[in-house]
């Protein structure tokens, strides 16, 4: 029970890690774009948009790791 839940809980760990990281990768192709335009202004609030999204997949990748290594040691003493 507790082995499903764990992988049922990074299995959606990761689609929010990589929904936030897709979304600040297009973030950061339109900064690009922008900025070739020579709207650094722009580019650089586009930018600023970014360190949420990185926060956030930052402390998700944490979460699941947490959550990865509960299930290993939780294994290990069984």
């Amino acid at each position: 029970m507790a082995e499903e839940f764990s992988t049922e809980v990074v299995k959606r760990f990761t689609g929010e890690i990589a929904y936030r990281l897709n979304k600040a990768s297009a973030l950061a192709a339109t900064a690009q774009t922008l900025n070739s335009q020579g709207l650094a202004e722009h580019a650089f609030d586009t930018l600023m948009d970014i360190e949420t999204l990185i926060f956030e997949a930052t402390a998700l990748l944490n979460a699941a790791s947490i959550v990865n290594r509960s299930e290993n040691e939780a294994q290990r003493t069984s």
